[in-house]
């Protein structure tokens, strides 16, 4: 009978159950739409993973892997086993008077095993075409940045190559080495002719098995030979390992979509809110009936909190079909942006997801407002009849803390990440818990000053009709907050990018320099006025111990973001240098830099960037040892720096007391400053013929390549935040056209006391106008704040913000606001007199 009863009240109620419907459906469609690309794109990785890594198992790291470790690597593997190596590296590469940073990178005959390249001339390699002696095979994007073609020469080092091919698809490409250089490949015979592997040069050396193991076997061979290898400059990697750090930039970007996306469900749930509250007040009749007829008030909870069960379900499958509809249209607008072909059909995963976001959400949200309404006493439910009483003691209040605690963790599930999923919480729930309290009272305060008639009257009706009031208002905060929030971050970000706090930024960033060709280089480009500033040794070691604690290398994949940070920190190799000043861009935050060269007594000193003593758990007063080349040194840190990374300076981690690493082999950093473009191209060509071994990067390109991603980026969860903001939106014409249902019987009253329409237009105009202008200009205004927090928790305190755009966009959605709630009630105030004194009898 209660289920009956449930089903009878959506035909009882059409528009009701119509728009709670699309508001719990609309603002579920942004989650699912985010969970079902995570998913369809860890799937396309891990059905890629092999090709991705091109082996069963890979040793790769910076430096050569000793001949006898290898050796016993394959011995464990047995004879069956497949072996091939990979040596890469960053260089220039020159053609007429051209020249470009590029990964070159020599392949052993027959690697990959899993995947390979596809030639635009038709081969493919490794299947049924091999590399001539000093050929190589290019990246499409070098034709045009050299202007070079196939069979044309291209200058390596100390070498001549011929271009034998363009590579068309490169099963194995990463978003991380394509992001800073295209690539040149060269069998691995051939390599060494361009003389490029020098003592401390940045070498990455990749050792690639073929074994028939599964991949739990796989993963025990992991643990096994990363004892073995035992240096943290080294990974051993599976092609799960693979998949997953070709995926990190991708999931990043997704985690911060769950974020945004959550906005849109909180949008909803805040209608959702409001809507089934006016829902059970206007049950009030229904309420009384069915408790005089007998029905306990256990049962009548039951009854609708099964209705409000199919509610929810009936929301989530809706959003289902939508979301079906959507995928397609959304991955054939992205085309070429998204780098995998991703499934069309949405993801089980994804459905199963909104369904429980749905109909838990519904329950949470919906369930306190059930009981608030049952433990009403029975007379009350005839009594206050067009008054809404918000209630707001404790009890009430502990009655959402489910709800609460729910979005929490909610939130933490879709960012990965402990801390960005309770800061979210924390900022959306305590602008909620704020809001409310002070907007009632606003209102109850200004609806007692002297004002002129029409303001007067706008503001008691806003405190007679607080629920909905507070609710359009939230929900135009909370929409235009996230709207501004993402173009204020990325104007700081980009400002800090393109110009930072000196206003200073190199042309090239040189590395790989010698330590002989320091004098040579410097005196070179004296004589062409454009000095080597910011010469920095380099020396490459590992953090072996702190405070002596031997640091392992964690096999463990991290379940949240920090844990992965903290563990990528931990199993990475280190740069070390020495200077007796602070770099351009630094500043000590604790503690006391060095005050003068070490003189062989004591320990030295140490100064350790923020972030990385962050993550690694490093205090004043630590003791860390460290291994160059085989020889132990140790240190204690003095010092902690803030860096501010952006200045594309030398920076580093770690700096050592000057005095300690002065004789260690080492490699040097350098920039040039400001050059024009025809001068950059010059002196780069210059120091090609000079020095090949020396690799420049372009500072100007670089930063354009780091724009293009931020704007892809900046698009995505643009283009998440509108659907927020639509969602935002709906609710405030659902909540608008409920509203001005309810208040028939007050503009019939005023119409026959001789207000005419257009009074009653003019008086409705102002009261939309004051809460769209007012929610959203907040909303703008909080956007400067939450933008700061963030910018100091997650950025180095990067804030610079722009000033007109985000007023702008409050002018944009106060118009947009006026427009659709004026959509709402024109029908409404357009009905005669007559026609609303009958319905208000």
């Amino acid at each position: 009978m209660l289920l009956k009863l449930a089903f009878r009240e959506f035909s009882n109620r059409r528009k009701f159950t119509t728009i709670f419907l699309l508001n719990i459906a609309f603002g579920l469609c942004g989650l699912m739409l985010m969970q079902h690309f995570r998913v369809s794109f860890d799937q396309v990785l891990e059905g890629r993973a092999k090709k991705i890594l091109g082996a069963d198992l890979a040793i790769t790291g910076r430096g050569a892997v000793p001949n006898e470790k290898i050796d016993l690597v394959r011995k464990e593997l047995g004879e069956k086993s497949e072996f091939k190596m990979n040596v890469g590296m960053f260089t220039m590469a020159s053609h007429k008077k051209n020249t470009r940073l590029v990964w070159f990178s020599g392949l052993e005959e027959g690697f990959p095993f899993y995947g390979g390249l596809e030639l635009e001339n038709g081969g493919k390699y490794p299947q049924n075409i091999k590399l001539g002696k000093n050929e190589v095979w290019i990246y499409p994007e070098l034709k045009i940045q050299l202007g070079i073609e196939v069979g044309d020469e291209i200058g390596i080092g100390a070498t001549k190559y011929k271009v034998a091919d363009v590579i068309a698809k490169d099963h194995g490409q990463t978003f991380q080495m394509g992001a800073m250089a295209p690539k040149i490949i060269v069998n691995l015979k051939d390599l060494d002719s361009a003389n490029l592997v020098q003592k401390g040069s940045s070498v990455r050396y990749g050792y690639y098995f073929k074994v028939d193991k599964t991949k739990n076997e796989l993963k025990e061979l992991k643990g096994k030979f990363t004892e073995i290898i035992n240096d943290n400059s080294k990974r051993v990697k599976t092609p799960t390992n693979a998949s997953e750090n070709v995926g990190r930039v991708v999931n990043y970007l997704n985690d911060f979509l769950g974020l945004v996306s959550l906005v849109a469900l909180f949008l909803a749930t805040v209608g959702a809110f409001y809507l089934y509250r006016s829902y059970l007040s206007e049950q009030k009749y229904s309420f009384a009936t069915l408790h005089s007829l007998g029905l306990g008030k256990a049962s009548i909870f039951k009854l609708y909190s099964m209705h409000l069960l199919i509610l929810g379900f009936m929301g989530s499958l809706i959003a289902v079909f939508i979301v079906f509809g959507l995928t397609p249209l959304i991955l054939g607008f992205l085309g070429d942006a998204v780098p995998l072909k991703l499934s069309y059909l949405l993801d089980p995963r994804a459905v199963i997801l909104g369904f429980f976001v749905g109909v838990g959400g519904c329950l949470f949200i919906g369930i306190p407002l059930i009981i608030q309404r049952v433990t009403q006493k029975a007379g009350n439910p005839f009594h206050g009849l067009g008054v809404e009483n918000l209630s707001l003691s404790l009890r009430d209040l502990l009655l959402f803390t489910p709800w609460c605690i729910y979005f929490c963790f909610l939130s933490i599930y879709v960012s990965n990440s402990i801390r960005v999923g309770l800061i979210f919480s924390a900022i959306f729930l305590g602008i909620s818990a704020i809001i409310f309290p002070v907007f009632i009272w606003f209102v109850t305060w200004v609806s007692k000053r002297d004002l002129s008639f029409s303001l007067r009257f706008i503001f008691r009706d806003f405190k007679r009709f607080k629920t909905s009031s507070v609710t359009i208002f939230l929900s135009l905060v909370l929409g235009s907050l996230l709207l501004t929030l993402i173009p204020n971050l990325e104007s700081s970000l980009l400002q800090e990018v393109e110009r930072p706090e000196d206003g200073k930024l190199p042309s090239l960033f040189l590395f790989d320099i010698q330590e002989e060709q320091v004098q040579p280089l410097v005196q070179k480009l004296k004589k062409e006025q454009t000095p080597l500033k910011a010469i920095t040794p380099m020396i490459r070691a590992r953090l072996l111990e702190i405070n002596g604690k031997r640091i392992e290398v964690s096999l463990e994949r991290g379940l949240t973001r920090e844990e992965q940070r903290e563990r990528r920190f931990r199993n990475r190799g280190v740069n070390l240098t020495f200077r007796n000043e602070l770099g351009t861009g630094e500043k000590i935050i604790e503690g006391k830099y060095f005050s003068s060269k070490f003189d062989g007594n004591g320990v030295p000193e140490i100064s350790i960037e923020k972030r990385y003593a962050k993550r690694l758990g490093i205090e004043i007063g630590d003791k860390l040892s460290f291994e160059v080349l085989g020889m132990p040194v140790e240190g204690r840190v003095t010092s902690i720096r803030s860096v501010q990374w952006t200045t594309f300076m030398p920076n580093f981690f770690i700096v050592f007391q000057p005095g300690v690493l002065d004789d260690a082999p080492k490699t040097y950093l350098g920039v040039i400053g400001a050059l024009s473009g025809k001068n950059r191209d010059e002196v780069m060509f210059s120091l090609y013929n000079l020095f090949p071994n020396i690799s420049s990067v372009d500072v100007s390109r670089l930063i354009k390549r780091i724009l293009v991603l931020l704007n892809q980026m900046k698009g995505a969860l643009q283009g998440m935040s509108l659907l927020s903001v639509l969602v935002g939106f709906f609710v405030v014409s659902a909540l608008v056209g409920h509203q001005a249902n309810a208040r028939k019987k007050d503009w019939a009253l005023l119409k026959t006391l001789g207000f005419s329409f257009a009074d009653l237009r003019r008086i409705q105009l102002y009261s939309i106008l004051l809460l769209t202008g007012g929610g959203t200009l907040l909303g703008v205004l909080l956007s400067y704040l939450v933008g700061y927090l963030l910018s100091y928790f997650f950025f180095d305190g990067l804030w610079r913000p722009p000033v007109l755009t985000p007023f702008v966009t409050w002018i944009s959605l106060t118009g947009f606001g006026v427009f659709v709630a004026e959509l709402a009630v024109r029908k409404v105030m357009r009905v005669k007199p007559a026609i609303l004194l009958q319905e208000a009898r």
